[in-house]
């Protein structure tokens, strides 16, 4: 019975070590090495307010912005570790709060993006196996997506946009609910 609760105890002052490490090493790198590597994968400045984990196993992302494109209030991540034993990347949970998404067509006809998605295609690795990856439950709540056309002088929002994405596994069967009003801008 001793051996038993000393078994317990070292996990447990184990388990608090780890937690309060991985806490420590986000609030002191983790914002600076967010920026960097997602900057560097986008080819575009990427600013995070604050970035902090909450135990078990959480993320939390305040005030995310990729200059002139794209700005979250909140963003929240849990990975799923039981994915990570069974060789898939996935998240439980992605909570998008606050996003506003600006797409501009320029008067050359491209689009505000087009740089994005040229860099992250240059950035990625080709070849080699393709990681599995999922998410069982998505939402966006209170986001904004902003249009403007250069080329016809035209703008319009949509807001507010609503969405939840669950996906239900094994089968992962997709349900999808989506609320947005268009509005002139």
């Amino acid at each position: 019975m001793k051996l038993l609760r000393t078994i317990i105890i070292v996990f447990v002052v184990i388990l608090i070590v780890i937690f309060v490490g991985v806490s420590i090493f986000v609030k002191t790198q983790g914002r600076a090495l967010l920026c960097d590597k997602l900057g560097q994968l986008i080819g575009e400045k990427v600013a995070v307010g604050s970035l902090s984990f909450v135990p078990p196993c959480s993320l939390s992302i305040n005030n995310f912005t990729v200059e002139n494109l794209l700005s979250i209030d909140r963003i929240q991540l849990e990975p799923s570790i039981i994915g990570l034993f069974a060789g898939k990347v996935g998240l439980n949970k992605l909570f998008l709060i606050g996003p506003e998404v600006s797409i501009v067509r320029n008067k050359d006809e491209t689009f505000n993006f087009d740089k994005v998605i040229d860099t992250i295609q240059e950035n990625l690795p080709t070849g080699g196996k393709k990681a599995d990856f999922f998410i069982k439950e998505a939402l966006i709540k209170g986001g904004t997506v902003s249009v403007k056309d250069m080329v016809t002088g035209s703008s319009f929002k949509i807001t507010p946009v609503e969405v939840k994405v669950i996906t239900t596994l094994p089968d992962l069967k997709t349900h999808f609910n989506l609320d947005a009003k268009a509005v002139s801008a």
